[in-house]
């Protein structure tokens, strides 16, 4: 008899990249992470705080200024704050990528540090819905192929998991990729231009002071609220 999955929780998980395509040293690929009952809600309260603010625009991290400072600290306050939103993040120095194990495909490289990203997050009785930033492909988006791969491995790894969704959206219709970008582009900057006198460079430190940790090390696998994998290769690794 088959079994049937109970998928009891279901969770929305919002994508973006920075600095794939550019010159900087690092690349870093992000995700929010949020209960799927909550997306209405959280939706509603980052509207709410842009009308207090008069911000009529898309939240970008590219166009933080001094001009929307205090919009931007109040939203680093509101992710610090709500318990429902998580934001993982991959951080990769592009000088450490072999491409000979890609294929030399850079695109092909860039959906598997997605994989690796994503899978770590897996848990157990989970169905997940994944909404990723519209971005310009050599070739279609390997999304069937990349959710073939969790779904493998979810399997060989007994994790009882299902992606009932997947799909590139445009940022400026969905809130929540917009905050997924500006977290993103925090982490990308403090990797790459830290120290500049900008205001991006103080929206960093701000979430740096409020979350009692750098942006640019690694964190432990157990902290959730704003968690960084800054990926070593294994020949790498072995040497530390």
């Amino acid at each position: 008899m088959n079994k049937v999955f109970d998928f009891k929780r279901e969770y929305n998980i919002y994508c973006d990249e920075s600095g794939v395509e550019n010159a900087p040293r690092y690349f870093v690929i992000g995700s929010i992470f949020i209960p799927r009952d909550q997306k209405k809600k959280i939706t509603l309260e980052i509207t709410e705080i842009k009308k207090k603010y008069k911000f009529n625009r898309e939240i970008k991290w590219n166009k933080v200024t001094d001009l929307h400072i205090e919009f931007y600290k109040e939203l680093v306050d509101y992710f610090i704050s709500n318990q429902d939103i998580e934001f993982k993040c991959i951080v990769v120095n592009k000088s450490d990528i072999d491409y000979r194990f890609h294929n030399g495909d850079k695109e092909l490289m860039f959906y598997k540090f997605y994989y690796q990203l994503l899978r770590r997050k897996f848990s157990n009785d989970i169905q997940y819905y994944i909404f990723t930033d519209e971005k310009s492909r050599s070739l279609k988006p390997r999304f069937k192929e990349l959710s073939l791969h969790l779904t493998k491995f979810s399997k060989e790894n007994n994790i009882n998991v299902n992606i009932k969704h997947m799909q590139e959206y445009k940022s400026k219709e969905i809130p929540l990729l917009q905050i997924s970008d500006f977290l993103t582009g925090a982490i990308f900057f403090a990797n790459n231009y830290k120290g500049q006198d900008s205001a991006k460079n103080k929206i960093a430190e701000y979430l740096t002071e409020k979350l009692g940790q750098k942006l640019d090390q690694g964190t432990n696998v157990l902290f959730e609220k704003l968690n960084i994998f800054k990926w070593i290769p294994k020949k790498k690794y072995e040497d530390y």
